[in-house]
């Protein structure tokens, strides 16, 4: 199974804004830095605490290195 997150063209979009506009949770870069998700932005790095802390881990840097080998291929 393949999952995929598509761009809506700003023709599409225009047409009715508020269907396409995230309202809580950014997946990928498209809407990475809006202000107004910035709360949820706070809440993921959260989450991500808790489960390093959980396996008594400090640092995400094995995991960032093993999504960076992934990287292309969810591209």
């Amino acid at each position: 199974m393949v999952c995929c997150i598509f761009k809506v063209y700003d023709k599409l979009r225009g047409e009715n804004k508020e269907a396409y506009e995230l309202k809580v949770l950014v997946i990928g870069p498209y809407y990475h830095g809006d202000k107004k998700l910035q709360g949820m932005e706070e809440q993921k790095l959260w989450y991500v605490q808790q489960l390093l802390e959980r396996r008594n881990e400090t640092s995400v840097d094995k995991y960032i290195m093993a999504l960076s080998d992934m990287e292309e291929g969810a591209r």
